[in-house]
């Protein structure tokens, strides 16, 4: 695995490919970050997880072709490996 850190905003961005990864929400401004499955890009929040400042998740719990976006109108900081 490699190690990113990035920001988003509130465009949906893909994490993972099917993949393995794991995802940080590194925000300490308390912006939550969205986290999907979907085959293509999400056009809502349904079904989405949402992570706290500090939560992780990982492959291991939501797998498959995996998205993610800040809450609101934020920005959020995150660390992922793939």
């Amino acid at each position: 695995m490699v190690s990113y850190g990035d920001t988003l905003g509130t465009s949906w961005v893909q994490i993972s490919n099917d993949e393995d990864y794991m995802l940080q929400n590194k925000s300490t401004n308390g912006t939550k970050v969205l986290v999907k499955v979907s085959a293509s890009e999400p056009t809502d929040t349904v079904g989405a997880f949402e992570l706290n400042g500090g939560d992780v998740v990982a492959s291991t719990v939501l797998n498959g072709v995996v998205w993610a976006k800040a809450v609101g109108t934020g920005l959020a900081t995150i660390a992922y490996a793939k």
